[in-house]
């Protein structure tokens, strides 16, 4: 959970959550932390999972209200739209908008690259980042696309195939 507070915390300040906040990488962590007490976090996701949005609205946004004082607001909104809306801002020339971060997958991640519409790199100033296995392939990578530091890993999706061996003796 650290590890989430301190991307909220991170992305709040340095993606316009707080446009006054100035550059992150002219602050240490502790500034970071105080900057943005008392802020809202605009937080675009996927919110298709009810376990997710439970997880998310009845567990970390509370947290993060009670040890940071920052409201979280949960907005939904998945890979084109979220595209839609950076470019709509970039070609604005907008400094901050309306997604202060964003809970993405490989696909988007490497729509947002093209368009240079992410933050980073920044996975380096978070206090965890030495627990962050860089060369990790899965990590390393997303949609076949170098991270390098653009993306903080949050989890990892993998497959499996649960088939009965008797019905089934040779799964595909």
């Amino acid at each position: 959970m650290k590890n989430l507070i301190a991307i909220f915390t991170l992305f709040l300040i340095s993606c316009g959550g707080n446009p006054s906040s100035g550059p992150v990488e002219a602050s240490g962590w502790d500034e970071i932390v105080k900057k943005a007490q008392g802020t809202t976090l605009n937080m675009m996701m996927w919110q298709g999972d009810p376990l997710i949005n439970k997880y998310m609205a009845e567990w970390v946004a509370p947290e993060l209200k009670k040890r940071y004082n920052i409201e979280l607001r949960l907005l939904p909104g998945q890979g084109s739209e979220i595209v839609k809306i950076l470019m709509t801002g970039i070609e604005q020339g907008e400094k901050s908008g309306s997604i202060d971060v964003c809970w993405i997958n490989g696909e988007t991640f490497y729509q947002l690259r093209q368009i240079n519409a992410l933050y980073g790199p920044f996975v380096e100033m978070l206090p965890n980042a030495k627990t962050i296995d860089a060369e990790d392939p899965f990590i390393k990578y997303d949609f076949q696309q170098l991270t390098q530091g653009f993306e903080c890993p949050w989890g990892n999706v993998q497959m499996c195939i649960i088939y009965d061996s008797v019905r089934t003796p040779s799964p595909p």
